[in-house]
């Protein structure tokens, strides 16, 4: 609270003082009060009046400056109720209360909205799981009644299982705490196991694929590690020409092991480079490709956050895009659950 602005406000009492004083100084000198009795008798009301201003005013720049202290000092600012005192002035304690009421307003609204989310994320979750039976059905059914499309239907079957796997991940992100484990394991099973899934495309396309040095131990989720190593290899599919190339490959650092997907297709465009992981961002590319949803990559990004992972994009137009996941030893893991 500023002086000037408490002067402007509290100016009715100045000019009441000064009017109060007018007229005590004329009833005064009617009344034949000598001198040095009014003037000892104004002296002593304006102090008792300045005074007053003076004390009132320190109370409540005492509670603005803690109020503005707190504000800057809290991360969530609705906590900001929580950290106050009551004050001991009215217009102090009607904010106070109003900040109270607001506070509780809040926080039922947001305990609400936090019940809506909970409860469409469990719907999405049950409704992913049930899809996936009759999509198994059909795919079966394909596998034992072979006819002249079994392979084009057994490829589009294995894309829908994987728009539906990438709205469970998605429904996960947010909070993959709760859903993975970490556990020693060897890179190589989660390389192999996402390659297998897309075996299919590689056929199809006349990939040739080579993996090197990924015999490697880290401690990881295998399930959530799959995932990213299969999102990034369906894009590498999807932007390499027909009898193209990837590779996938690991290198060993004392701090961390790399694990790098390289395609030698048509690449990204640099312009495009720093939007790669906004969530339903496809770019040039993805214009091209009408199957692109944008959110491959986002969900990549996401997870590799929440597991401590780098994750970094190395691209030249026309002439391919290098993945790298850069994941901490096992020593960095362990000293974070223990």
């Amino acid at each position: 609270m500023r002086k000037s602005t408490y002067v402007k406000e509290h100016l009715y009492v100045l000019l009441f003082g000064i009017l109060l004083s007018a007229l005590q100084v004329f009833f005064m000198i009617a009344s034949g009060v000598n001198v040095d009795t009014i003037v000892f008798f104004m002296v002593s009301l304006w102090l008792f009046i300045l005074a007053f201003l003076v004390i009132e005013y320190r109370r409540k720049q005492n509670f603005y400056h803690n109020v503005q202290q707190q504000l800057e000092r809290l991360d969530q600012k609705s906590l900001l109720h929580e950290v106050l005192e009551v004050p001991s002035f009215e217009e102090g304690q009607i904010f106070y209360q109003t900040l109270e009421v607001v506070n509780k307003d809040y926080n039922d609204r947001l305990a609400q909205y936090a019940k809506r989310e909970a409860d469409y994320k469990e719907y999405v979750e049950m409704w992913i799981h049930e899809i996936k039976s009759p999509l198994t059905a059909a795919k079966l059914m394909n596998t034992n009644h072979p006819s002249l499309i079994s392979k084009e239907l057994a490829i589009e079957m294995d894309r829908m299982d994987d728009y539906i796997e990438q709205a469970l991940y998605y429904a996960k992100s947010s909070d993959p705490q709760q859903d993975y484990v970490l556990k020693d394991m060897n890179l190589s099973d989660s390389v192999n196991a996402a390659v297998r899934r897309l075996k299919q495309r590689f056929i199809a396309k006349h990939i040739k694929l080579t993996i090197q040095d990924c015999d490697c131990k880290i401690t990881m989720d295998s399930k959530w590690l799959e995932f990213i190593l299969h999102q990034i290899l369906d894009n590498a599919l999807k932007y390499t020409n027909d009898y193209g190339k990837i590779e996938i490959y690991a290198k060993k650092h004392e701090e961390h092991i790399e694990v790098s997907i390289r395609d030698h297709g048509i690449g990204i465009d640099p312009k495009d480079l720093p939007r790669i992981y906004n969530r339903g961002f496809t770019g040039e590319n993805g214009r091209l490709e009408k199957k692109a949803t944008g959110m491959g990559l986002y969900l990549c990004k996401a997870l590799c956050d929440k597991l401590y992972i780098q994750l970094q994009v190395d691209s030249q137009l026309g002439k391919g895009t290098s993945v790298t996941l850069s994941i901490p030893n096992t020593r960095f893991y362990k000293q974070l659950v223990s």
